[in-house]
């Protein structure tokens, strides 16, 4: 129901997606587009990031065995004036766990999904997966996509209660993607290195840019 909040400042903190959703339902004769949203910005400039998952093996004859590192480096964060990202370790290896994870993530995203039967199978190629990555370091990298006004957070239409999340990729982040891909294994040419994904692949957990703000009231 209607809750009254008073004081000098408030500070509306629901995260990238639902902050603009609440803003765009507030409403009212004063703010009819949603509150703060006269200029039609609320939700937009949407942006995720993209994250490939990067196996890395010692070279023949060295023992993976031991005590891990987590390690991260930015040589690629601006090169030759071009933003690509970062790359960094998982912490943990590419265990049975993880790759059946994985593949049910993946399993959700393809036609595959329509036969329901096929996923429970997923468990045999993520056994022998788990065989070939057994001593594999896992690392993410980290390519940043850059704010555009189409991609966006709507509310729906018929249901104010709906959220609708608008985001193409763009070909210079499918060539930004490529680019970091191979830069990482030539630098990493004497260890063992195969990128596990081969789509763009989204990460959902950093969303930002919905709620601009600035100087300009515009």
């Amino acid at each position: 129901g209607p809750v009254t909040i008073t004081g000098g400042v408030v500070v509306l903190a629901s995260g990238a997606l639902s902050t603009p959703a609440i803003l765009q339902r507030s409403r009212s004769p004063a703010w009819p587009a949603g509150v703060g949203n006269d200029h039609d910005l609320v939700g937009r400039y949407l942006m995720f990031h993209t994250s490939d998952f990067v196996a890395v093996w010692p070279r023949r004859g060295l023992p993976a065995a031991g005590p891990g590192r987590t390690i991260s480096f930015r040589d690629f964060y601006e090169l030759d004036g071009r933003k690509l990202g970062e790359v960094q370790s998982m912490g943990l290896s590419a265990g049975y766990p993880e790759i059946l994870t994985f593949l049910h993530q993946w399993f959700e995203k393809s036609p595959l999904k329509r036969v329901g039967v096929v996923r429970p199978l997923l468990r045999i190629p993520a056994w022998l997966a788990a065989k070939v990555f057994s001593e594999a370091s896992v690392f993410a990298t980290i390519v940043e996509d850059f704010p555009s006004p189409e991609n966006r957070v709507v509310i729906g239409a018929d249901d104010p209660q709906d959220v609708e999340v608008r985001y193409a990729i763009p070909e210079e982040l499918h060539q930004r993607v490529r680019d970091m891909r191979r830069l990482l294994i030539e630098r990493l040419s004497r260890l063992r290195v195969m990128v596990v994904n081969h789509d763009v692949m989204l990460n959902y957990g950093h969303a930002c840019g919905t709620c601009r703000a600035g100087m300009d009231p515009a």
